[in-house]
């Protein structure tokens, strides 16, 4: 069980995508508006696929937020949004140690 969840809380009540959208900028050090520009540059890429990934992951009640409204908020189309949260699933998933690369490399 995971340590930091408490059970009984619904965590999508607590958060919104803003909340998320904020958190994942501050570590990957980042301008939110940042995420809306049609660029691939992994600066840009990783923390947008990354929001992507934790919305539909937390924010459900009940049923995961549709790949085209998460898209819509980002200028990008449903198949980026769906490609974006593969991606992060696989990178958490394998514990690609790049993963980790990328966070420290921001922070700095």
């Amino acid at each position: 069980m995971n340590p930091y969840i408490v059970p009984g809380i619904d965590i999508s009540r607590l958060i919104n995508a803003e909340i998320i959208e904020y958190f994942v900028c501050s570590i990957f050090v980042i301008d939110p508006e940042r995420l809306k520009e049609k660029t691939r540059k992994h600066e840009v890429l990783i923390p947008r696929q990354t929001v992507y990934y934790l919305c539909r992951k937390y924010l459900t009640n009940g049923n995961k937020i549709p790949f085209h409204r998460l898209a819509e908020k980002y200028g990008q189309d449903h198949a980026t949004a769906m490609n974006g949260c593969k991606v992060i699933s696989e990178l958490i998933e394998t514990r690609e140690p790049r993963w980790g690369v990328l966070i420290a490399r921001r922070r700095s």
